[in-house]
């Protein structure tokens, strides 16, 4: 049955049809990646969302055309049957397909199953979560008429997401880890749900489960994963246009984003999640939309640039297999063949193939160096030694110097400590005393709190301790008369005693009111609201004329010191040793803050801390820099790239960096020789410090390098040099 099954005609076109889509959907990404290039600076977010959208219903429609134009036997049509022997006809294709069939049956039936997977977690999901409370679910709706969302949508919490998470097909509803959130500011909540909306009111989840469709479907073709990717990542880009559009600060938002940095990134491999596609980008693009970068070829460049090449390779030696109505007879005889070589047609898939990599070949140096012939420099190109002459170039030395290693992050500054300011006492505020942003004193008064209740439970605590003062002295004026009566035996032991207790009772009870007067001061000092250190003032919370209690949640103000200030940023975990280790020794680490262009050095500090774990999704530690900001040039808050030296390695080879290019084989040089002719010379890279390079093997003191004119160069090449 299996057989009968396979022998079927429409299991041949199917599989013809599997094989065009691989020259199908190469040609299409790189037309998406050529127009996507030409209007990088052209196209908004939404803009290259619907490009890479067009790209990827391209691919979903280029199938069916292609089965239909097959089936009508016009355009695109399969091998007649080989009636003579031949090396890898058409007929052998044709046994072939259904194999193809069959393995593209198997893999969309496992990704199909993946989606039901998804789908049943989901559902899972739906029915474990519970109503969001009700404060949430009104915060929502306001939010929602701002995003303009008018779709009704339920808000739900659920604690097996980590991030604010959009889930569902058809019937879409937010998820939201309430434990997580609650310690988070108003503003980053209201940022992070108006992003979940945004993907609600973009119908995104649709687009989701359609782009779900099509990669289960056309699973095969690495293209359309890219693609895939490139849909997910415009489609937050969006969504943060109009989060920020909705919370009005693009600052703000960043920091909403950057709170989520730490968390787990979601499960849901078909959801729509706050924290999707690469936060970092994310938050550059918020906090430097002049220098947003536009990645337009998939990653790494160069494998995927060969995989698409050789797809176009096997697409194209498709079509011609798939067009030849009748394989070429191969000619044995050895004297014949090679006058009949040049009219003859091709002699099949391998030499199509064959005669498709010669002439999409790769120009690269290293392996051009390896295998030229000293005796003969290539001609014709650029700056060979043909008819142009000379290629005129600049040169520079080897040399040796000091390399300093530096360790590079993205860094945030913060408040070496922060304090936000209560009230001690209850009362009604009579005065402020600063202006909002001033900087001040410890010790200086900030409010004045209405001290006249306290200065009366001050005057009554003083009244009571004077009265039981007189009291005390009374008492212990009858103490010493029956003393005196009782040496004399006027009086009995027992009155005596009585009269020894009552003395002690009253010393007892005028400890007691000295203890009720001083606290009567302390709470009429806290009438005065003092600052706590030294440093800027905030905003205040609170006018003058409001009552203040001191068991309210919310302070009167928050300070921050500023001198010193510190700056948190990460590093690789790999590199966190050496760190280590220089810190165990003693060694005063300097770390410099560059503002956001990495152009200009703000301030100069010192390495504080480290911390005591590892972040398990990021694979980095944070470390602290203090730095002494008299300038005030940092402020709390601000993002600033940090350079921290670890080690200066000295009298080390360098050279230019401008000397240095890459290929498939490596970095190499181009090495001036002593007949003006460069040759080709792979290197080994250390690290990159300013415009210099270190040689880690590969060239000798003194020799020259070529640092401008390299893009007319080739190995062997003569050159003239210009000083």
């Amino acid at each position: 049955m299996i057989t009968l099954f396979l022998s079927q005609l429409w299991v041949q076109r199917l599989g013809w049809t599997l094989l065009h889509f691989l020259w199908q959907g190469t040609a299409i990404v790189i037309a998406y990646a050529a127009l996507r290039g030409f209007l990088a600076r052209k196209l908004s977010a939404p803009g290259r969302y619907a490009l890479a959208c067009a790209a990827l219903a391209a691919m979903a429609v280029a199938p069916p055309l292609t089965y239909l134009l097959i089936a009508s036997g016009s355009g695109i049509r399969a091998p007649a049957v080989a009636t003579q022997a031949a090396w890898w006809t058409g007929s052998e294709w044709q046994r072939l397909l259904p194999g193809v069939v069959s393995l593209w049956l198997l893999g969309v039936l496992f990704f199909s199953l993946r989606l039901f997977g998804a789908w049943r977690f989901t559902a899972r999901l739906r029915s474990t979560a519970h109503p969001a409370p009700a404060e949430w679910r009104q915060a929502m709706e306001r939010i929602a008429q701002r995003v303009g969302a008018s779709r009704p949508v339920r808000l739900l919490v659920s604690s097996m997401v980590d991030v604010p998470t959009v889930i569902g097909w058809l019937r879409p509803v937010i998820l939201i880890p309430l434990e997580s959130l609650a310690g988070l500011p108003a503003e980053h909540i209201t940022a992070l749900l108006a992003h979940e909306l945004a993907h609600i009111r973009r119908n995104d989840y649709l687009a989701s489960m359609l782009q779900s469709i099509a990669e289960a479907v056309l699973f095969y073709h690495p293209a359309v994963w890219w693609i895939s990717e490139q849909i997910r990542a415009e489609r937050e880009l969006c969504c943060d246009d109009l989060a920020v559009a909705a919370s009005g600060d693009a600052l703000t938002y960043a920091r909403a984003l950057a709170e989520l940095e730490w968390r787990q990134p979601s499960r849901l491999k078909h959801g729509v999640a706050a924290n999707g596609g690469s936060l970092v980008n994310r938050i550059r693009r918020l906090i430097e939309p002049a220098h947003a970068s536009v990645n337009n070829l998939p990653g790494p460049g160069a494998a995927w640039a060969m995989t698409l090449l050789w797809l176009a390779g096997v697409g194209v030696t498709l079509v011609h297999a798939a067009q030849t109505p009748a394989p070429r007879v191969v000619n044995l005889n050895p004297v014949a063949a090679p006058a009949r070589a040049s009219a003859a047609p091709a002699a099949g898939p391998v030499a199509a193939m064959a005669s498709h990599a010669r002439d999409t070949l790769l120009y690269d140096p290293l392996l051009s160096a390896q295998v030229a012939q000293p005796v003969a420099p290539p001609q014709g190109r650029d700056g060979g030694p043909g008819e142009q002459g000379p290629v005129p170039v600049s040169v520079s030395k080897v040399r040796r110097a000091d390399v300093p290693v530096y360790l590079n992050g993205l860094g945030t500054v913060t408040p070496s400590s922060t304090v936000t300011v209560k009230s001690r006492v209850d009362g009604q505020i009579l005065s402020v005393n600063f202006q909002e942003g001033d900087l001040v004193k410890q010790g200086q008064v900030l409010f004045t709190i209405d001290p006249q209740p306290y200065e009366i439970t001050l005057t009554e605590a003083e009244g009571q301790l004077e009265r039981d003062q007189a009291q005390l002295a009374g008492v212990q004026k009858d103490l010493k008369r029956l003393q005196t009566l009782a040496n004399s035996g006027v009086v009995g032991v027992d009155q005596l005693n009585a009269q020894v207790a009552l003395a002690g009772q009253m010393g007892g009870t005028l400890k007691a009111d000295q203890a009720a007067v001083e606290n009567a001061k302390l709470r009429l000092s806290y009438s005065k609201v003092t600052a706590p250190l030294a440093g800027r003032i905030g905003l205040r919370l609170v006018d003058p004329g409001n009552i203040v209690h001191a068991a309210d949640n919310t302070g009167l103000l928050v300070i921050s010191q500023l001198q010193p200030i510190g700056v948190v940023f990460p590093v690789p975990e790999d590199s966190l040793q050496p760190v280590l280790k220089k810190l165990r020794s003693g060694a005063k680490l300097p770390v410099e803050a560059w503002d956001r262009t990495d152009s200009v050095k703000i301030a100069t500090g010192y390495l504080l801390a480290v911390d005591n774990a590892i972040d398990e999704t990021t694979g980095t530690a944070k470390l602290k820099a203090i730095f002494s900001n008299s300038d005030e040039e940092l402020f709390p808050g601000q993002f600033v790239n940090t350079r921290m030296l670890l080690e200066t390695q000295r009298d080390q080879i360098v050279i230019p960096s401008a000397a240095i290019e890459r290929s498939s084989q490596g970095a190499y040089v181009y090495v001036v020789g002593y007949n003006s002719r460069v040759q080709v010379r792979p290197v080994t890279l250390g690290v990159i410090s300013n415009a210099d390079m270190q040689i880690l093997s590969g060239l000798e003191i003194g020799e020259q390098v070529v640092v401008k004119g390299i893009d007319r160069l080739q190995n062997n090449a003569e050159v003239r040099i210009e000083r």
